[in-house]
């Protein structure tokens, strides 16, 4: 299993959905995959997924296990299971 860090997150118009996520492995080139490439790559569990969390001077630290939480038959991204239909992988930057 590969371990990827999420640096940012594009959301679509109305701010419930992640569209987009900005994603590396430690030390390599950034990658740009969408919602649903992030949902399958967890579910199946060839990947993980943790939050990149910013300490300051382009410095990080680990943050939170992303989770896929299922709510009507659609999966969210998020760092708590709440059972609402919104993404939300915390306060990281957007794009």
């Amino acid at each position: 299993m590969s371990t990827y860090y999420v640096y940012a997150v594009h959301y679509d118009s109305t701010h419930s959905h992640i569209e987009q996520l900005k994603v590396a492995q430690n030390g390599c080139s950034f990658i740009y995959w969408s919602r649903q490439e992030v949902v399958n790559r967890i579910y199946r569990r060839t990947d993980e997924f943790i939050t990149a969390v910013a300490t300051g001077n382009g410095n990080y630290e680990r943050g939170a296990l992303v989770i896929i939480d299922p709510v009507d038959g659609i999966y969210y991204l998020k760092t708590v299971a709440d059972w609402t239909t919104r993404d939300n992988l915390g306060s990281l930057p957007e794009y």
